[in-house]
């Protein structure tokens, strides 16, 4: 059988693994196996096709970021100074490889179930790890061309053919510095712990960087003060500390020569940090990594169980036992799963961050007492109505499950149709999170407006529901848990924009109420009344039409 056209092109760079001391020829056996096997079946990190066969999605996702990439891209284009361009353009393509990386590539370099095959054959360890990174990086190398290529062909239009060259050049190091981090960062958690505490720990890091990584690019753009296509950049010894100023030195460096000591410092921290990065991890984590991750599978202090008891909220809006016992159940898989908790909780935080990144454009260039003095004059509250579309946004993971093959389970019930099924997964997504959620954002709303705009806060709730059970009756059907996470790929998006009418829709009746003398208390009646309706006609669901 003939070499993949990927595996071509590594033989060009094959030194590379001899100079840290790797067998590129066990390497090489191991990741033509690996990429063969993507292109036959459906594969936990390429995600070549689909459930039918038919459509690859993998390839779908990078027309997506493509696409992404393209609107970035044409900041290129723009008069902005090239070193905020190519900051602008780098640290958001940091932030989407990383997200990338965590949330769909972890489980790839954490995955174990290979050790049976390739641990039994006369196998350097070194070089299943190394196989398993480089496996990793063929894939994140397309994802991230997908979406800094639209800029590195603006940029060497408007900059000429050596900007290209160093343009791909911070490409190459920003992709391998992000992927070598990212395995540094796990192996210390494989170091220290293990068991079912390791495998908790590392599902809270997942989320934790997830969220550190979109505050951290927040904060990054606020950096640069952009007004009417013109920016500033505040040079600072601190300011040697964001990578995407290595990054975009290589593009003054370039361009405009080497009369800046500023720029030859971020550049050679550029080149020599994912060098460092590298060196640390073939030497110090390759012999060591796929040891530790038989650590996943260590027994740990046997767990307690506890009964819990039937909380308030279910008794509120539950009177069957049977609906309570599917909220329980529902419940108790968010707590539970873990790969479900990964999808979730960056969501979650997006919902309660956004209100207030938004309210951090608005303190720009503002004193404290200005600041205040505008937040108060304005109806800048109405911002929480992005937290609703993150949080309806989510709404499609409560079909998806870690187990998702134990779903067969609901058809064996004598249940003549699956609205209680139905009903007690999203009464449990609304008890376990929407309402915690925004009431947290409510407060802190609350706290912010001296406690003048509880009605705004009482309708902001109600909305939060009723934009859940509409999502939910417009939305396609399936069983609560019952598909693998590749569902999300189709229709977590679209969720996204399918459902902004509703939250849209909703926001502007909230808007329009305020300006009349009891509208707030109109919108509410009307919002309760909407979602008394929704709620007993929106789970008509039939066992056929699923």
């Amino acid at each position: 059988m003939s070499d993949p056209f990927i595996l071509k092109l590594i033989d060009k760079i094959s030194f590379f693994y001899g100079f840290f001391g790797l067998d590129y020829k066990e390497i090489r056996k191991i990741l033509k196996v690996k990429l063969i096997m993507d292109e036959r079946r459906t594969s936990n990190i390429s995600n070549v096709e689909s459930k039918n066969g038919k459509t690859n999605l993998f390839k779908k996702s990078l027309i997506v970021y493509a696409f992404i990439g393209f609107f970035v891209g044409i900041t290129m284009l723009s008069p902005i100074p090239l070193f905020i361009k190519g900051n602008i353009i780098f640290g958001l393509s940091f932030f989407m490889i990383m997200s990338v990386l965590i949330s769909d590539y972890s489980s790839v370099l954490l995955d174990v179930k290979e050790k049976s095959i390739l641990g039994s054959r006369p196998l350097n360890p070194k070089s299943i790890n190394a196989a398993k990174m480089s496996h990793i990086a063929i894939y994140i190398f397309q994802i991230g061309m997908a979406i800094m290529g639209p800029a590195l062909l603006m940029g060497s239009y408007k900059h000429g053919a050596l900007f290209g060259v160093a343009f791909v050049l911070a490409s190459i190091l920003l992709i391998a510095m992000t992927v070598f981090l990212s395995s540094l960062m796990y192996f210390l958690l494989l170091k220290f712990f293990s068991g079912e505490k390791l495998k908790d720990i590392l599902n809270y890091f997942q989320i934790f960087i997830s969220i550190f990584i979109m505050i951290f690019y927040q904060v990054m753009v606020r950096i640069f003060e952009i007004s009417e296509l013109t920016a500033t950049f505040s040079q600072g010894t601190w300011t040697h500390l964001i990578p995407s100023a290595w990054f975009s030195s290589f593009l003054i460096l370039a361009t405009e020569g080497f009369e800046d000591n500023y720029y030859i410092v971020s550049a050679s921290l550029g080149l020599i940090i994912p060098v460092i990065l590298f060196t640390v991890y073939s030497k110090g984590i390759v012999p060591y990594f796929e040891a530790n991750l038989q650590k996943i599978f260590e027994s740990s202090s046997n767990e307690r169980y506890k009964k819990k008891r039937v909380g308030l909220l279910e008794r509120i809006l539950s009177r069957d036992p049977r609906e309570r016992a599917f909220i329980s159940l529902s419940k108790n898989i968010m707590a539970k799963d873990r790969k479900l908790k990964l999808k979730l909780y960056p969501g979650l935080s997006f919902a309660v961050i956004f209100p207030f990144i938004f309210l951090l454009n608005l303190a720009s260039g503002l004193s404290f007492d200005e600041f205040r003095e505008t937040l108060l004059s304005g109806r800048y509250y109405m911002y929480c109505y992005f937290s609703i579309m993150f949080i309806v946004s989510l709404l499609p993971l409560i079909s998806t499950s870690e187990n998702y093959k134990a779903a067969w389970i609901y058809k064996a019930m004598p249940l003549d149709n699956p609205q209680i099924i139905f009903k007690g997964a999203v009464k449990a997504f609304i008890i376990k999170y929407v309402i915690p959620v925004q009431a947290f954002i409510c407060i802190l709303f609350l706290i912010i407006y001296n406690m003048t705009i509880p009605f705004d806060m009482i309708l902001l709730l109600i909305n939060s529901i009723l934009a859940i059970v509409l999502a939910f009756k417009f939305s396609e059907k399936r069983l609560p848990f019952s598909e693998d996470f590749e569902y999300l790929k189709n229709n977590n998006m679209a969720m996204l924009f399918t459902s902004a009418p509703i939250y849209g829709g909703l926001a502007l009746i909230h808007f329009i109420s305020g300006n009349f003398t009891y509208g707030i208390f109109v919108a509410i009646l009307v919002s309760l009344a909407a979602l008394l309706v929704t709620w007993k006609k929106g789970f008509k669901v039939e066992w056929k039409g699923l």
